[in-house]
């Protein structure tokens, strides 16, 4: 990134919280072969992604909900688009083209657009969780109609009793993710460190 400014990497740190002699250091370690190692193993497993998500840690379930009004398609695109707002690659393109095309039929057709539903149908499944929108989201199940006004009356608000519940539980899971994200972030950082100050401590006695 600083080469293709035309700045040198060397005396151009990009970051205002590393010192320049710090950085110096950084930036031979980033040329040890162990470094480059980890680095290429890395680069090789997120390569593997089918479509990798631009969304960071936020679940796009929590995304959906934050929209005006929640969507969980326009999350899951939201998540897989680049700065300049172009796809991640052809594959998400192609899927996000199947998940708008299956909604804009159930709107003609006069039929509730149930995005959960509809994720689940064109990106699959995976067990007890809707795939698209994270952990902790269940696609919905069908189920046989009730025989008497009574009955529908008692189910309506039993069902409703569950959707504040699974509601409760899809914010407590979602904050668990954000949790486990932040301290795998935070180890992998750590390591990183340690990794370096071993190979710097390498470095100095070597030339001591």
């Amino acid at each position: 990134m600083l080469k293709a400014a035309g700045k040198d990497p060397l005396t151009s740190c990009p970051y205002d919280w590393i010192e320049q002699d710090e950085w110096k250091s950084m930036c031979d370690w980033f040329e040890d072969p162990i470094f480059k190692k980890k680095s290429e193993a890395n680069t090789k497993n997120r390569a593997m992604l089918p479509y990798p998500h631009t969304g960071g840690s936020k679940s796009n379930h929590v995304r959906a909900q934050e929209m005006v009004p929640p969507s969980a398609i326009d999350a899951w695109t939201a998540a897989h688009i680049k700065k300049d707002g172009q796809f991640v690659n052809n594959t998400a393109k192609s899927l996000d083209d199947e998940l708008k095309e299956e909604r804009r039929q159930c709107i003609e057709n006069g039929e509730i657009v149930n995005e959960v539903k509809i994720m689940e149908n064109v990106l699959g499944k995976r067990a007890g969780r809707a795939k698209g929108l994270g952990m902790g989201v269940i696609p919905p199940q069908s189920s046989r109609k009730p025989e008497s006004s009574a009955n529908r009356a008692l189910l309506e608000e039993l069902k409703q009793c569950k959707e504040k519940l699974q509601c409760y539980e899809e914010r407590i899971q979602a904050q668990d993710t954000q949790i486990q994200n932040l301290v795998q972030s935070q180890q992998g950082i750590q390591e990183m460190l340690q990794e370096f100050l071993i190979w710097k401590q390498k470095q100095c006695g070597g030339s001591s």
